[in-house]
């Protein structure tokens, strides 16, 4: 007998990992501020431009990975002017847009989200307790006796 331990989605391991997201923007801006530096007042070859490019193109596939997983496993209700905003927004403006996401959306968990929405726990989702009773009360408001 072999005790296993109970396997996580790829996505749910992948969506844990939001702390790539200001990582991939430090390292874009990092190599943009070497990249000029370098070539303003050192003189430096063009071809030195994708050796600092290569970190910081990993980062950002990683974190473009991350964020369009974390959006996409989200409960619509998580994001503040909705989840096609900001899918749009990351698609559109990667690494730009990475920490904006970070600040507003991803570093909150999922319990701390609007009242009624999803919260995660240990891989999976589950409803938030007391949903149905808040729920059922606002049902209630606007129903007359």
């Amino acid at each position: 007998m072999t005790d296993e331990a109970p396997r996580r989605s790829f996505v749910a391991s992948v969506t844990e990992k939001t702390w790539l997201l200001p990582l991939a923007t430090a390292t874009f801006i990092l190599f943009v501020l070497v990249t000029v530096w370098l070539l303003t007042t050192r003189a430096a070859t063009l071809w030195l431009i994708p050796l600092f490019l290569l970190p910081s193109f990993v980062l950002t596939w990683l974190a473009l990975i991350v964020a369009l997983s974390d959006t996409l496993q989200r409960p619509s209700t998580a994001f503040p002017g909705g989840r096609t905003v900001w899918v749009v927004a990351i698609a559109l403006f990667n690494v730009l847009a990475f920490l904006p996401y970070w600040a507003l959306v991803a570093r909150r968990r999922w319990s701390e989200q609007a009242e009624g929405t999803v919260v995660r726990q240990s891989g999976t989702d589950r409803g938030c307790a007391g949903f149905h009773e808040r729920s059922a009360d606002r049902s209630a408001i606007g129903t007359t006796d």
